[in-house]
């Protein structure tokens, strides 16, 4: 059975400046703001939620030599849908919260991933930034001037066919991930002037990010389980996932087990380093990601790290349940664990 299992990695990649300027004082509590239902348009958004977790954001920058710090700048959430059979998907949304954040840095993005069988369906928001050293970032410098725009993508894989348009969408305010509700009833509808891509999908290859990497977690979850065999024979073999018109391989460099404390208990977690390739052009991209082996944590992120530059290095941790500040869709409802 296809394994139920995310990572919150898609959109730390789009956040580089995001905790660049976090040392420059201390963090508030966080604000608690409601996530609108999904609309059935949006991918996963006609399926119920059924599970969630709450990530918190930090970041260190170095300016000169040394390291500097800042705890909670910004969260992250994950939303779990279920559909009919083993059909899935999974909302993301990430981003310094500007009540948190420095000088109210805004930056964030959003993600949906609709999964069932080879066909999917894509949508990704990200908030435009251009800064690439620690004194733009503290500047605010922007090279376009587009302080209020987002990229969007949205894309189809069906029939061995994925199907993707982009765009660039500009808003009158400067909308926060609070304000995500806006921001996707503004891109609901592509303009007629965005970019359209047409591709074929191989048989064998994920329809997207968080399906890629799911399938990894999910076998390096199961290797561990069996034998120090298995989990070397996983290392770097490559699972290949589409992306908007672009193709890509997704392998693990290395997968250690190590004992750690999460929520008062004494668990055992896996420290995942990851490497996804872009076929076309050749470049890689690496990132960390540490989930649990057993039990209720099986499969879940509780940290992730990425250093996009240099000098910046960012990191996510999964909150307690009872730390938990976003709440959840369908809060009502029975609790299910996303794993069997």
């Amino acid at each position: 059975m296809r394994t139920r299992r995310v990572l919150t990695f898609a959109l730390v990649l789009t956040l580089a400046g995001a905790a660049a300027i976090a040392a420059s004082r201390g963090a508030r509590s966080p604000v608690e703001f409601v996530f609108v239902d999904a609309p059935t348009w949006r991918p996963g958004g006609q399926w119920p939620a059924f599970w969630t977790e709450h990530y918190r954001m930090a970041g260190r920058i170095r300016p000169l030599l040394f390291w500097i710090s800042r705890d909670n700048v910004g969260l992250a959430r994950i939303v779990w849908r279920r559909g009919p059979a083993d059909a899935l998907a999974y909302e993301l949304l990430i981003g310094t919260d500007p009540d948190l954040a420095p000088q109210r840095l805004n930056r964030w993005g959003y993600i949906a991933e609709e999964i069932d069988g080879r066909d999917g369906r894509l949508l990704g928001i990200i908030s435009k930034s251009e800064e690439r050293s620690v004194g733009e970032v503290r500047s605010g410098r922007d090279d376009d001037g587009r302080r209020h725009a987002f990229s969007v993508i949205r894309a189809t894989v069906r029939g061995g066919r994925s199907d993707a348009t982009q765009w660039t969408e500009q808003t009158t305010d400067n909308l926060a991930l609070h304000d995500v509700d806006q921001v996707l009833a503004a891109v609901e509808h592509p303009p007629a002037n965005a970019e359209r891509h047409q591709e074929a999908v191989r048989a064998g290859m994920q329809p997207g990010f968080l399906a890629a990497v799911a399938e990894l977690i999910d076998r390096s979850v199961r290797a561990h389980r069996r034998s120090p065999a298995s989990v070397d024979a996983l290392t770097n073999v490559p699972v290949p996932y589409a992306y908007a018109d672009a193709r890509h391989d997704l392998s693990l460099r290395s997968h250690a087990s190590r004992r750690q404390l999460l929520d008062d208990r004494l668990v055992t977690t896996i420290d995942g380093k990851f490497e996804t390739r872009d076929r076309s052009t050749g470049k890689k991209t690496r990132f960390e990601v540490g989930y649990g082996r057993d039990g209720c944590l099986a499969g879940i992120p509780v940290s992730i790290k990425y250093e996009p530059r240099w000098w910046l290095r960012v990191e996510l941790v999964r909150e307690p349940p009872a730390a938990a500040s976003l709440p959840t869709p369908d809060a009502d409802s029975p609790s299910e664990t996303p794993y069997p």
